[in-house]
């Protein structure tokens, strides 16, 4: 067995493991449900370190976020489906009325959890279109009339300023929900993405162990529209990551915490689980 395909089976949470398995060629859909609804609370939101980072076991909008990506994966959008007609009806009620969602939450700070999570007030809870362009883009794909409310951040984003490393994906997958329902996107947005691409990639392997912006963070099994002019840059990430794998089949992520010493050994665990599938499908591009 393949060294990383064997750390998978002995590390990751089972919804990853299930996951994985889906997404090589085994029907998994059932049971990544019944693996995500140990994540959902009685709101219809997703907490319970779904989101590995954050050991909280309140709803938020980043922990709902994380399951939409699970969804995403077994292609699954049916509200008539309990799991995403809840999840959908704690997304609509926890909108601003700006129409975004926060990134953090205050129900966090009690808990253990990665510094960025920490909410230090009302005036930071924003982190642009992170994770507002993704989540509008599930609630399309899951056939709600957000059409315009994207249309509009759409425009914002193309016509704005520089965006953050956390938006770029983001805004990656609201392209992709558009062009899957066979929506011209809006004018600009194309371009805006491939700029912003250019912008935040890091092409120094040098600095790959930093967290930054790696191909891979763009171009795993998503997105391949924007991958062509960075084809010799994605083949040395791939020599990178073939000359950096441990010996038991693993990566190492590229951040940690400041503090929980205990749970961030937990959760750094299933990140390399999570990274170590991620860069599969990467070596395997």
């Amino acid at each position: 067995m393949d060294p990383t395909v064997a750390f998978i089976r002995r590390n990751a949470r089972p919804l990853e493991l299930l996951l994985f398995e889906h997404s090589r060629g085994q029907d998994r859909r059932e049971q990544v449900l019944t693996a995500l609804a140990a994540y959902q609370n009685d709101d219809g939101g997703f907490g319970w370190a779904i989101e590995p980072d954050n050991f909280s076991p309140h709803s938020t909008p980043i922990g709902t976020w994380r399951a939409t990506t699970a969804l995403r994966e077994i292609d699954c959008y049916d509200r008539d489906v309990p799991l995403v007609g809840r999840a959908v009806d704690y997304l609509l009620a926890t909108r601003r009325p700006d129409g975004r969602w926060n990134a953090t939450d205050p129900s966090t700070n009690g808990y253990p959890h990665a510094p960025w999570w920490q909410d230090t007030g009302p005036d930071d809870r924003v982190w642009g279109i992170n994770p507002t362009a993704a989540l509008l883009g599930y609630l399309l794909r899951a056939g709600l009339p957000v059409a315009d409310e994207a249309t509009a951040l759409i425009e914002r984003y193309v016509a704005g300023g520089p965006v953050t490393m956390t938006e770029l994906p983001c805004a990656l997958d609201l392209y992709d929900d558009l062009r899957a329902l066979g929506v011209e996107p809006p004018a600009g947005f194309a371009d805006r993405l491939a700029g912003d691409i250019d912008a935040l990639l890091e092409r120094d392997p040098a600095r790959w162990g930093d967290y930054v912006v790696r191909p891979s963070s763009l171009f795993g099994p998503g997105h391949r529209e924007f991958a062509t002019p960075y084809a010799e840059l994605i083949a040395a990430e791939q020599d990178h990551l073939r000359r950096t794998r441990n010996p038991d089949g693993s990566w190492e992520p590229n951040w940690q915490w400041d503090a929980h010493p205990q749970e961030w050994a937990v959760a750094k665990n299933w990140w390399k689980a999570i990274l170590a599938r991620d860069y599969l499908d990467f070596l395997a591009r």
